[in-house]
């Protein structure tokens, strides 16, 4: 027991990391600008997400991060509009069972808000994805904005 600690230990490795800059294409399709491959985790296994994105211009835009792929679950959904920038992070974490999550606020990363948790059901006993996505909306496409995924890294705890 190190200083009265009773409860269990846990390791973190770090995934994936890159601050090679991905610009989104110039469309309005959610597209993935990151694929994180997610290994078998455990029952109350944690993976924390940060990532930086930027934009120029004042049109709107989304960013996601979804676990289980491009169909899998939101966990992020920043509506993006006159800010030039987003540096978040995310913690989805099962819930004592490997196909049970829980995450913060789709839109809100820390603090108090009006929006309920995210939960999933997303099989982790198994390996899984994880995508960051950007979406232009039609005006952002048309001012010919650019979107970029500046930097991102994924860490697992287990």
């Amino acid at each position: 027991v190190m200083g009265g600690f009773s409860g269990n230990v846990q390791n973190e490795i770090v995934l994936a990391s890159s601050a090679v800059a991905v610009t989104n294409p110039l469309d309005a399709n959610e597209n993935i600008l990151a694929t994180i491959n997610i290994p078998p985790l455990g029952a109350n296994s944690s993976i924390i997400v940060d990532y930086l994105e930027t934009k120029t211009g004042i049109q709107s835009n989304l960013v996601r991060v979804r676990l289980g792929g491009i169909a899998g679950t939101k966990y992020r959904e920043h509506v993006q509009t006159t800010g030039l920038s987003i540096n978040d992070t995310l913690i989805i974490s099962n819930r004592n069972n490997t196909s049970l999550q829980v995450g913060g606020s789709e839109s809100v990363a820390f603090g108090q808000t009006t929006t309920a948790i995210v939960t999933g059901a997303i099989d982790t006993s198994v390996a899984t994805t994880l995508v960051i996505t950007a979406q232009q909306s039609p005006a952002s496409v048309i001012a010919s904005e650019v979107v970029k995924l500046e930097r991102y890294r994924v860490k697992i705890t287990y």
